[in-house]
């Protein structure tokens, strides 16, 4: 239970990381481009970590746009927790 707790506050802590940085970037071929299993969803927050133990992880957040195609809305974010 504890754990699920932590979990919640890192993604709330990271909300308000992306919030503060907010802004358009290159929208560019990304991450989110490779997902067929969003359906029609219109946001999209991407966490990946470089492996199930990890202590490190990238916060992306992608928005659809008029024509279906996933753009960037903020700076990538890391995390890191010990």
């Amino acid at each position: 239970m504890r754990k699920v707790f932590w979990s919640i506050g890192v993604v709330f802590l990271a909300l308000g990381v992306i919030c503060a940085v907010s802004g358009k970037v290159d929208a560019a071929t990304n991450d989110a481009q490779r997902f067929k299993t969003v359906g029609a969803n219109k946001q999209l927050i991407l966490v990946t970590t470089p492996g199930y133990k990890s202590n490190k992880a990238t916060i992306q957040t992608f928005e659809r746009d008029s024509k279906g195609v996933w753009q960037r809305k903020a700076a990538d974010v890391w995390l890191y927790w010990s």
